[in-house]
């Protein structure tokens, strides 16, 4: 899936430290870092509000990114993405943006996002799916750069793990990451294992009592047997 491109409007910043991105912030300016190969770090700022509005694209983080700028022509026609995003704790709003400019004939890495799907299948089962990584470190052109990785674990077995070699990535994309990386495991819940071992301990249970209950029948019995009063034999006695 080829990514989007946007346009950003920017313009130089002066100064530098916490005090002048406290300064750009308190402006409704968003304080970015603008570097590559090629060129020099630039300071720039962008609209606080705009980048927001940016954001709400589910696509985002895979943007080429164009800058409409006056005053730093070594940035004309150049294409950036967004290398690292710094982000308030608390409120989630970016702090602060370094962009990296890439050329899209040439290959980089990327984190994108891995979808896992099957877990209904899985519970169906009477298991749980474990998923193990949310991100997959990829190398591929900035243009085909993919949205996600859809990863199909419906035919997960319960305690089977879905590997690396298992799925197909799509075109043009490669990882570095060993054929065994494990992507998601069906999990066996507490409730499935101790199933089988709760009916074997009742059908042993079962037998024990049984036996118990013979036992103790044969000891009734020879108790009674013992409590038995000797029959009394009756003496007639002889007329003299």
């Amino acid at each position: 899936m080829a990514m989007n491109t946007v346009t950003w409007k920017a313009e130089v910043r002066h100064g530098s430290g916490k005090e002048a991105a406290h300064k750009a912030r308190a402006a409704g300016k968003i304080p970015v870092v603008a570097y590559g190969r090629d060129i020099p770090n630039v300071k720039l700022a962008v609209n606080a509000e705009a980048l927001e509005i940016f954001m709400r694209n589910k696509n985002w983080p895979q943007a080429l990114i164009n800058l409409e700028i006056e005053g730093a022509p070594e940035l004309k026609d150049k294409v950036f993405m967004i290398r690292e995003m710094q982000r308030h704790h608390v409120s989630w709003k970016p702090l602060a943006i370094d962009l990296l400019a890439i050329r899209l004939d040439q290959k980089i890495k990327f984190d994108v996002p891995v979808e896992v799907l099957g877990a209904a299948e899985v519970r169906k089962q009477g298991g749980v799916m474990e998923i193990l990584h949310r991100t997959l470190p990829i190398w591929c052109l900035p243009t085909a750069i993919p949205e996600k990785i859809v990863v199909d674990a419906s035919m997960l077995e319960l305690g089977h793990t879905l590997h690396l070699a298992d799925i197909a990535l799509p075109e043009g994309v490669v990882t570095d990451l060993p054929k065994d990386y494990p992507l998601c495991t069906a999990l066996t819940t507490r409730a499935e294992e101790e199933a089988p071992k709760a009916a074997a301990e009742g059908a042993e249970g079962a037998e024990a009592a049984e036996g118990a209950e013979g036992a103790a029948a044969e000891g009734e019995e020879k108790k009674e047997g013992a409590k038995k009063p000797e029959e009394k034999k009756e003496v007639k006695k002889e007329k003299k």
